[in-house]
C-alpha cells in the first residue's frame, strides 16, 4: 500500500520542453505520442532475433509464415 503512493499508477507521458502542454495536449499530442513509442520500441529487432534463431534452427516452415 505504501508503494502505491510512492509509484502512481498511470505515469505522465513525455512532454518535450519546446511543445506548451496545453495545446499540445489538445489531440496533436495522442498521435505523436503513439508514433513516438513505436520508435523507441522497433518491433523489428525482436522479429529479426527471432529470423536469425529459426534460420540456425533450421526450421523452413516457421520462415514461411
Amino acid at each position: 500500500m505504501h508503494i502505491r503512493r510512492h509509484r502512481p499508477v498511470r505515469p505522465l507521458p513525455h512532454r518535450h520542453p519546446t511543445r506548451p502542454s496545453p495545446p499540445s495536449r489538445s489531440a496533436p499530442t495522442r498521435p505523436e505520442g503513439r508514433a513516438e513509442h513505436s520508435t523507441r520500441r522497433p518491433t523489428r529487432q525482436p522479429a529479426r532475433r527471432r529470423d536469425h534463431r529459426t534460420e540456425v534452427t533450421g526450421v523452413p516452415e516457421i520462415k514461411q509464415q
